[in-house]
């Protein structure tokens, strides 16, 4: 009788081991970051896990964000309906979404604003334009304003108040209800910069005299107001005015005609106190 052997085990090819592979660019960077290792020196698994924890970072700090977002605006709402009882106003909210369909359109517009607002500064009059809304079907203007302030950085919302003020301001002097704002070079002084200007309607023995319906009035420089024109037309808060040449000033993207209706009702929004 032959005895058996028993057979030797082939050895494996596979090692058991993971290659290292290369990442680069961003996933390198961020990887790297989340694990502490070199970005050329992370294995497939390393990779997997880095990016995990990353996800799970990033998950965190979002959630923080809301959070303290949603917490603001409440604190807001409850500003906009100063003197009243802030819990029962929240009570009546809470009561009607169930079935106001235009209440949760106002809520779904602000909570899309809270995710994607670039500055926290814009959250209160965000929250004052829920309040107006809360027994108003929404609108264009609703939407408009979401979008403008989603858009807005801190040093442009600033900006925005000073616009705000100046046209306000000028609003008796103007003689209509609506006005053009243009911002661009003085072609009278093209030597001071750009600034910020309005049209007014001149007296009608001026208007005889000059050949002229309108002229400007000087409000000011207002160093984002060329991007805040274009964030008002854009977003249907404003139109694109006048065409052609319009005392000195061509029409384009520095143009903007306004109603002082609408104007008012942003200023209401975004300033403390203003003139009605």
């Amino acid at each position: 009788m032959r005895l058996r052997l028993p057979r030797k085990r082939k050895k494996s090819r596979r090692t058991g081991k993971l290659a290292p592979v290369l990442v680069s660019g961003t996933t390198g960077a961020a990887v790297a970051a989340a694990s502490g290792a070199p970005a050329s020196l992370i294995g497939a698994a390393g990779l997997a896990n880095a990016a995990g924890a990353l996800l799970e970072a990033f998950r965190a700090a979002i959630g923080d964000r809301r959070e303290r977002r949603f917490r603001k605006l409440i604190d807001e709402l409850g500003n906009a309906h100063s003197g009243e009882d802030v819990d029962r106003v929240l009570a009546t909210i809470r009561e009607r979404l169930a079935d106001d369909h235009d209440l949760q359109e106002v809520i779904l517009e602000s909570l899309r604003a809270l995710e994607e607002v670039i500055d926290d500064a814009v959250i209160p009059p965000l929250a004052r334009l829920i309040a107006d809304y809360e027994t108003k079907k929404p609108d264009s203007f609703l939407r408009g304003m979401r979008r403008l302030l989603s858009d807005l950085s801190s040093e442009e919302y600033a900006d925005l108040q000073q616009l705000l003020r100046m046209v306000m301001g000028v609003r008796s002097r103007v003689g209509e209800e609506e006005t053009t704002l243009y911002y661009g070079p003085d072609h009278e002084k093209p030597e001071l910069g750009s600034i910020l200007k309005c049209t007014y309607l001149l007296p009608p023995e001026e208007q005889k005299l000059r050949s002229l319906m309108r002229d400007w009035i000087p409000l000011g420089d207002v160093p984002h107001a060329f991007r805040l024109l274009h964030l008002l037309r854009v977003n249907g808060l404003a139109t694109e005015g006048q065409g052609g040449m319009l005392a000195g000033a061509a029409s384009g993207p520095g143009i903007a005609e306004v109603e002082f209706a609408t104007v008012s009702r942003m200023a209401a929004l975004i300033l403390p106190v203003v003139h009605r």
